[in-house]
């Protein structure tokens, strides 16, 4: 990766000395404070000395500390290096593309015909398909019009982290003005916090081009949204986005409604320990439920006349005889308690199991599309899209035979779930083949040869937690004992 004259070229250069080291009088310090990315520096933090306690000053505050800023500059030239591959390997498919779809017209105009770069490398990384398309884009960003900041980024004046808001924010911009902004904010890019970098971005770009953003900051009302996700210990999060006044309206509601709640509870003689951030998520979930109880007039419902919540629970958790997490869907796995709470007043339907891998089993039929039923059956056996790396609800996917139809059979063995995307994936040129897999999933082969497998996901979580499908992990590899091996 680093050229010969790349070697010489970053053991002659220096960085400047960041100003926050000008009273430094450490010369180690000051010294790991100006190399570059590059072998150079490698070798250099890993002569520092690992230390083998809080007594072990073979090593001064000051060293530490340049050596965990030295750490994040290679990181930075390592993130330059993975950019311009990225960005090269999706410029030879696009062009791969574009040829494929000049010779089949009708397969591009169904979207058959793509580069699909992002599913390649989101399967190799294990990212979802919309941070791979991020990742894509961003490298393409930065081998493109973003140059200077890649270049900036490979010299470690800036992070990945700096790189990716001045990428993101000067995407918005037209592009004259995205440059003029860049050679205002770049030079001092590294000095200021991602936050203050953002500001700064936002502020030249208005001062450089006032009337296009106040017509950018109308066409951005277009963008507003709403979404959620799964986070830790059976909670989840939510977030707005969108004009910043009408966000600013929705808090103010949420805050006054919260503060009443609370002034009620207190007058009623009850505590008052919780926070009023706390206070604030149970007015924003009271006034949800008013709205899905028709509390503000009628609304649009494709469930029954409550909010429904799916959730999985072996039965001998729900009698107490065992505390087996259960599986809510579009979150995940959730305590025993939880799953309780949401069953009790719910409307249960059988499930039946395989004993030993806790996955959902069902029976094959003598057709191509398959019942309600086994559609269903099919989304408890795949939480999610099977393809690599994808977390789009199962039960919002297409049910795609594995073994094509009449090949293969009309079965839970035979059938997960896909979403569009990666529908379109699986039957189109350059994309990606499945198989049925010796552990009832699915194997996935890339146009690269790599492979990956997706198993059923057990919903009996008893059978979960011994089942043979949890392979541990991979052994760790040793560090290596100098830095690795460059090629010309």
């Amino acid at each position: 990766m680093f050229e010969e004259s790349g070697r010489r070229d970053a053991a002659q250069r220096r960085l400047p000395l960041d100003p926050c080291l000008e009273h430094v009088d450490d010369a180690a310090a000051r010294a790991l404070a100006v190399l570059p990315p590059g072998p150079g520096l490698w070798a250099a933090l890993a002569a520092v000395p690992e230390l083998t306690g809080p007594d072990d000053e073979r090593s001064s505050d000051a060293v530490l500390l340049e050596v965990v800023a030295a750490a994040e500059r290679l990181a930075a030239g390592a993130a330059t290096l993975g950019a311009r591959a990225l960005a090269a390997l999706d410029a030879r498919w696009r062009a791969e593309a574009a040829a494929l779809a000049a010779q089949d017209p009708v397969a591009a105009a169904q979207g058959r015909v793509r580069p699909w770069t992002d599913s390649e490398v989101g399967a190799r990384l294990r990212l979802t398909d919309a941070d791979a398309s991020a990742l894509v884009w961003q490298a393409g960003q930065l081998a493109g019009p973003r140059s200077a900041v890649l270049a900036a980024l490979g010299d470690g004046l800036v992070d990945l982290p700096r790189a990716a808001a001045l990428v993101d924010r000067l995407a918005v911009l037209p592009a004259d003005v995205a440059a003029a902004v860049e050679g205002r904010v770049l030079p001092g890019a590294g000095l200021l916090t991602v936050q203050t970098l953002r500001r700064r971005i936002d502020a030249e770009a208005v001062r450089v081009d006032a009337a296009g953003a106040a017509e950018r900051a109308e066409a951005r009302r277009a963008e507003r949204a709403v979404h959620r996700w799964a986070e830790p210990e059976a909670t989840a999060c939510t977030t707005v986005r969108g004009p910043a006044d009408a966000v600013e309206t929705i808090f103010q509601a949420i805050d006054a409604r919260a503060r009443s709640m609370r002034r009620d509870a207190v007058a009623s003689g009850g505590r008052d320990d919780a926070t009023l951030a706390a206070w604030r998520f149970d007015a924003l979930h009271q006034i949800a439920l008013d709205v899905l109880e028709g509390a503000h007039g009628p609304v649009a419902r494709t469930a029954a006349s409550r909010p429904v919540a799916h959730v999985t629970v072996a039965a001998t958790t729900l009698l107490g005889l065992d505390d087996s997490p259960g599986l809510l869907r579009g979150h995940g796995t959730v305590p025993a308690a939880t799953a309780r709470r949401i069953a009790q007043d719910a409307t249960w339907r059988r499930l039946l199991t395989d004993p030993v891998t806790g996955v959902a089993v069902g029976t094959e039929e003598q057709r191509y599309r398959p019942s309600a039923l086994l559609a269903e059956l099919v989304a408890h056996r795949h939480a999610t899209c099977s393809a690599p790396g994808c977390g789009q609800p199962g039960w919002r996917a297409d049910a795609d035979h594995v073994t094509p139809w009449p090949q293969g059979p009309t079965s839970a063995a035979n059938l997960h779930p896909l979403c569009r995307y990666h529908h379109l994936v699986k039957h189109s040129a350059r994309g990606m083949t499945a198989a049925v897999s010796a552990t009832g999933g699915t194997t996935w082969t890339t146009r690269t040869g790599h492979t990956y497998e997706r198993d059923p996901d057990a919903v009996d979580q008893r059978a979960a937690l011994r089942s043979p499908l949890a392979a541990p992990p991979p052994a760790a590899l040793p560090p290596p004992a100098e830095p690795p091996a460059t090629a010309a």
